[in-house]
């Protein structure tokens, strides 16, 4: 089935999977979702029997992406559905340790999404949208435009319930209070070689006045498991496989850039990035990546006039880190708890 376009979503955090939630909180994103069930027709011999309709549903899945501004508040609402259903702690301080070989406890989301005004039948205009998992997501930023961060997230979940074609009322709920975008110009960048502890990031080298253009690319390595004697249509469960996280870097040529980031890609050594987006009122988001520049394209390609290097930066622990290992830390500060 092709994707049907969301013109409103709703959303809500599952205590556990299989029991939806109702939605607590709107989201202001432009999103597609896809049903993906699948059916059987069964075949016939039309010299034998008299033809006979039969078709069942073998299979019920479906896919939502959603895609618009990056805001703080709203990034504990993914991050919940893919890492781990951290306790915010703090004043809204939502923390997220990410490890290859420690899966967390994701609570899935309930989405209610659908045409405001076009009601599906006679009860509303929604469908539910259950045990939503963040599958994927990609966080950018750029110099040029608008200077927003913006953000796209692609989640699974186990069905498209239309309420039996009669369609469901939106609960009616609003945004987080005092929801704010993130600025790409409200940016530190910093740098270091990674040492035989993990997590330290002090003593960093900050690249300044040069980053033009970023892309974090993630999947989070969650993926449904199907089995044979759930005794449902839907995936019983979660798998967890190697998750992915590469950040995209455009930054101005100079000979202090070069040797901080093209020098450590071409002799392999292992980096502690840190990225972090300021707000008002205390709002940041901290991004510190354990890994290393496994690609630098160009470092002198061109860019509105002016030469710049480009370069890949992928997690990864590296193998001589013998005390708390690293790998990513996303740390969120807004105004909002995500409960």
């Amino acid at each position: 089935m092709p994707p049907e376009r969301l013109l409103k979503c709703e959303v809500g955090l599952q205590t556990v999977f299989g029991t939806p939630a109702t939605p607590t909180i709107q989201l202001p994103y432009t999103a597609d979702y896809e049903n993906r069930d699948q059916w059987r027709n069964a075949p016939y011999d039309a010299g034998s029997w008299t033809p006979t309709g039969l078709r069942a549903k073998m299979q019920t899945e479906c896919q939502c992406r959603m895609r618009g501004a990056a805001i703080f508040e709203l990034l504990p609402v993914f991050w919940s559905s893919g890492y781990d259903k951290v306790t915010p702690s703090g004043t809204y301080l939502h923390t997220y340790n990410v490890s290859p070989s420690a899966p967390g406890n994701p609570k899935p989301l309930t989405a209610y999404v659908g045409a405001k005004g076009v009601n599906l039948g006679a009860s509303g205009p929604a469908v539910i949208l259950p045990d939503l998992y963040l599958r994927s997501w990609r966080l950018d930023g750029s110099v040029t435009g608008e200077k927003t961060c913006n953000w796209e997230a692609e989640l699974f979940g186990t069905q498209v319930n239309d309420n039996n074609g009669a369609g469901t009322a939106f609960a009616n709920v609003n945004l987080p209070t005092t929801p704010e975008l993130l600025k790409v110009l409200l940016a530190s960048f910093n740098l270091a070689d990674a040492s035989t502890t993990g997590g330290v990031f002090t003593t960093m080298t900050a690249v300044y006045g040069s980053l033009l253009d970023w892309e974090l690319n993630a999947t989070t390595g969650l993926a449904p498991a199907y089995s044979g004697d759930g005794n449902t249509l839907s995936f019983t469960g979660l798998r967890f496989v190697a998750p992915a996280h590469t950040l995209r870097l455009t930054i101005r040529l100079s000979s202090a850039n070069f040797a901080l980031i093209y020098r450590k890609y071409a002799t392999g050594t292992y980096q502690e990035l840190q990225l972090t987006l300021n707000g008002s009122g205390g709002r940041s988001l901290d991004i510190k990546m354990t890994g290393l520049f496994t690609e630098c394209r160009s470092v002198h390609a061109r860019r509105q006039d002016e030469l710049v290097l480009e370069a890949t930066f992928t997690a990864e622990t590296p193998y001589f880190q013998t005390t708390t290992p690293h790998y990513l830390t996303l740390a969120v500060n807004s105004s909002h708890n995500w409960t």
